[in-house]
């Protein structure tokens, strides 16, 4: 398994600071963006509304700690639109990949979904290398159907707590 998953052309890294004040901004548009879906059940608004509270709440240490932790998770690399507009992030661990972090600038646009897109045929033969799976939890059921048509061989393994549908991806054989 390598340290980190490896760089993409076409995708640049997010950087600790710029990009981590960016993100910190971007998760709080996430969860006012669930908050206000009128097409998600009422726990599933409630609970991104209360996410969204307490992000406010501690803002100043989410403008801090984002920077922080793209610098210091040597594991993880933060995959960006060339327009640095979407994010996702993916950890690499012994037997798995696990998108640790998905954002964009405005949600429910499709930008993340171009990124996933974009990246997910150059990224699927070097896990399949690795021997690795892929692991994610997608924030409702259309998205768990996007993320597998995005993402050959990705399928639903259950409900995800407090919220979503677990997924998983195992590693396909490969052919030389």
């Amino acid at each position: 398994m390598t340290e980190r998953p490896p760089t993409l052309a076409g995708y640049p890294d997010a950087r600790p600071v710029r990009d981590g004040i960016r993100l910190a901004v971007w998760t709080l548009r996430g969860f006012a963006h669930g908050a206000a879906r009128r097409k998600s059940k009422a726990g599933v608004r409630l609970f991104s509304g209360w996410m969204l509270v307490i992000g406010i709440c501690l803002f100043p240490v989410l403008i801090v700690s984002t920077p922080a932790v793209i610098a210091l998770r040597r594991r993880t690399r933060y995959y960006m639109t060339p327009e640095r507009d979407a994010t996702l992030a993916i950890t690499a661990k012994r037997d798995a990949w696990h998108v640790a972090d998905h954002s964009t600038a405005k949600p429910g646009g499709g930008r993340g979904r171009t990124l996933r897109r974009g990246i997910a045929p150059a990224l699927t033969p070097f896990l399949d290398q690795a021997g690795a799976a892929l692991v994610t939890v997608a924030v409702n059921d259309e998205r768990a159907k996007d993320y597998s048509e995005d993402v050959p061989g990705l399928l639903p393994q259950g409900r995800a707590w407090p919220r979503g549908v677990k997924m998983r991806r195992e590693p396909q054989p490969t052919t030389r």
